[in-house]
């Protein structure tokens, strides 16, 4: 018979003591104050784990133990509690990743180019009535969390749970409700397993966008009701930011649109494509379609807020010819989206950004943590708000934030990964910077940037010389002397650590 190795079979028992807690559902502080060690001890424990057992969120590590413990190494208590966890997480994620839309404007321009979906009444079937209370319960806890999302669009549910919409099909659903997508859910239960089955689908051509068929262990089903909203809102996130499947489809609808037809929530997905390749020159056409959008709609927060960076970007990067001038344009477009909508998340994001390049530290944390409140689900913004407390040398609560936006989307862009990385680099655990670092892929140039200076540190100087020779191709003029200017660092010695690690990589002193 075919041997499997055992997936966690690297790890030592104090390890697999760890990944079992944090599995079952308990923070750092907790299992620290079970153990008797450090919650940043624990923390790199939990780093260490998911190095050896091959993970990079807890939705794997789950996966993984739920496989070491089908094999026979896994304490049969621990069963249920991490099958159940993971079916929730994978059922979460779903929802998530189908339904990540928010409030529709109900004037301006914008109300007719939003990504809109209806969620269907999850159809239950041979259940008893307890369980039918708790489906119709859960899909409306979905439609009514998602709606915090500010410039997405989801149906009301007195409107897409009306009877009639029972035997529809998408098309007639989306020409009623006026919708790109509808959510269709069927869950049943045998004795103590639900049988979950969900389609996303597109109204106008009937196209599966996603599908997935699950069995989860329900026995508690009934008692995380109130734990769901949190994590169906928080593993993917909002489309514009997200990896989900709904954000895919509305980038592959919107590059096959005309330019003359877009609108300016089209012109804004098009600004967000051109932005997350971090080059010089897709900063600038993000800029255009960000400011273009703005035209469209004086009223769109969220592109000004978007506008903002692209000047911060350029500064940030050192390839500004004006850095003052830029810094003064990011801060009048951040006033802008303020003034458009104080409750946009995205204007305070964008506020602590330019305060942050100000070295006007504390106002940066106040208005990423401003942002946080307006959406705690939000994981970018919490990643964020860690990113500019790294900065500050606050590393233990940059990391905590950080990990918090990692559980909440398991499934997060590569960019978490440079900046949960710069916040071990600034606390010295320059492998878990490096760790991190290495699971970035495709690797951009900051991401050999910080690798290199993390390789540095460690004596790795082969590897460290290789890394800064990419970065010195794309950027010849990079010196010790211009990274002064450019990093914004509240402590004197948090910078010169950071400029000593140039040094040790081969950045030219000017």
């Amino acid at each position: 018979m075919l041997q499997v190795a055992d997936p966690m079979a690297e790890l030592t028992l104090r390890e697999r003591q760890i990944a079992k807690a944090y599995a079952s559902g308990q923070s750092y502080k907790e299992i620290a104050l079970d153990l008797g060690i450090a919650p940043s001890t624990a923390r790199t424990h939990i780093n260490t784990i998911y190095r050896k057992a091959g993970v990079s969120s807890k939705i794997e590590l789950l996966r993984k133990m739920e496989t070491a413990e089908r094999m026979g190494h896994v304490a049969q208590p621990v069963r249920r509690r991490v099958l159940f966890l993971a079916a929730v997480a994978v059922v979460l994620a779903i929802a998530v990743a189908v339904v990540a839309t928010a409030r529709l404007r109900a004037n301006g321009p914008l109300a007719r180019a939003l990504p809109s979906v209806a969620v269907l009444p999850l159809e239950l079937r041979d259940g008893t009535e307890e369980q039918s209370h708790f489906v119709d319960a859960l899909a409306r806890d979905i439609v009514t969390d998602l709606a915090q999302f500010s410039g997405l669009a989801v149906i009301a549910a007195n409107s897409s749970f009306r009877s009639e919409f029972e035997n529809a099909s998408p098309q007639q659903i989306g020409e009623a409700l006026r919708v790109r997508y509808v959510l269709f859910g069927e869950i049943s239960w045998d004795d103590h397993m639900a049988r979950v089955n969900m389609q996303l689908l597109e109204t106008e051509t009937n196209r599966i966008i996603w599908a997935e068929r699950f069995s989860p262990d329900a026995t508690d089903l009934l008692g995380i009701r109130s734990d769901l909203a949190t994590h169906v809102v928080g593993v993917i996130g909002p489309v514009e930011t997200a990896n989900g499947r709904l954000r895919r489809a509305e980038l592959a609808r919107v590059a096959r649109l005309p330019t003359r037809d877009l609108q300016a929530y089209d012109m804004f997905l098009k600004g967000m494509v051109h932005w997350e390749k971090f080059t010089t020159e897709d900063n600038l056409l993000a800029r255009d379609a960000f400011l273009r959008a703005t035209e469209i709609d004086p009223g769109f927060a969220k592109a000004y807020a978007m506008a903002t960076w692209t000047f911060i970007t350029d500064v940030w990067e050192g390839r500004s010819e004006n850095p003052d001038a830029d810094l003064q344009d990011a801060s009048r477009l951040a006033n802008k989206a303020l003034s458009a909508d104080q409750n946009e998340p995205y204007a305070h994001w964008a506020m602590g950004a330019f305060h942050l390049f100000q070295r006007e530290h504390e106002l940066s944390t106040e208005a990423y943590k401003r942002a946080v409140e307006l959406n705690p689900n939000g994981a970018d913004f919490l990643v964020y708000l860690g990113w500019a407390l790294s900065y500050r040398g606050r590393t233990d609560e940059a990391l905590g934030y950080m990990e918090t936006a990692v559980e909440l989307n398991p499934f997060h862009p590569g960019w978490y990964l440079w900046d949960i990385a710069l916040a071990h680099f600034v606390a010295g655990n320059y492998q878990n910077s490096i760790d991190l670092l290495n699971e970035r892929n495709p690797k951009t140039t900051g991401t050999y940037e910080l690798l290199a200076l993390s390789h540095a540190m460690l004596g790795n100087d082969t590897q460290a010389r290789a890394a800064m020779e990419r970065v010195l191709k794309v950027k010849p003029d990079l010196s010790v002397a211009r990274v002064r200017q450019l990093e914004p660092f509240e402590h004197e010695e948090d910078l010169n650590h950071y400029l000593e690690a140039m040094r040790k990589a081969g950045v030219p002193e000017s």
